[in-house]
């Protein structure tokens, strides 16, 4: 009987020491993931802002060449009044 309880605590012994490596390496994974995780987040925010101030720069540009052919219709309408008048 003894024998056979020495045996046993020994198979739990390697199981349990088999358990924590297991749940050690699963712990490592995890952590991993979360690393890479959270520099594809960090890119992705990087990118949203990038694309966000090329649309800003767009918009302004088209802002710039709405307002100069407003300024040059206006010229053309002032021109012409003066002209006629």
């Amino acid at each position: 009987i003894m024998m056979s309880q020495k045996r046993q605590e020994a198979k739990d012994r390697l199981r349990s020491f088999n358990d924590y490596r297991v749940n050690l390496k699963a712990e490592l994974e995890v952590r991993h993931l979360h690393e890479k995780l959270d520099y594809l987040i960090s890119r992705q925010w990087q990118r949203l802002a990038e694309m966000q101030q090329m649309q800003l720069d767009a918009m302004h540009e088209l802002t710039a060449k709405k307002q100069k052919r407003a300024t040059r219709g206006v010229r053309r309408r002032t021109a012409k009044v003066e002209v006629e008048g």
